[in-house]
């Protein structure tokens, strides 16, 4: 496995494609890759957390889409200490619920 991992690693550090730089395992992956894998797993792990802390996703069904915002606000004040941030609630619920917060904007909540 090993030994396979090197000749890899050995043909990758080739390629001169631009973009394309080694990573620290001798792999070649497009920056854009990275941070685009990097973001979901960001996005999933907030997500995960925020649905633990307020049992949103149970408590969704039936709701209007305002209930986002209480439980986003409630969120922001357990974990961050910021209760009336708006730029924060805005930025949580971006990145975890985009469409739902599209959905605010266009009702004009935001």
């Amino acid at each position: 496995m090993l030994q396979q991992l090197e000749i890899l690693a050995q043909d990758d550090t080739q390629d001169k494609r631009p973009g394309r730089k080694p990573l620290n395992l001798g792999l070649v992956q497009r920056k854009d890759q990275v941070l685009r894998n990097l973001l979901r797993k960001i996005k999933k792990d907030y997500r995960a957390h925020f649905e633990a802390a307020t049992n949103f996703t149970r408590k969704m069904k039936g709701k209007k889409p305002q209930f986002l915002l209480q439980c986003l606000r409630k969120y922001a004040e357990v974990q961050f200490a910021a209760a009336n941030d708006v730029q924060l609630v805005f930025s949580l619920g971006c990145t975890m619920f985009p469409r739902k917060m599209q959905t605010l904007i266009d009702q004009g909540h935001f």
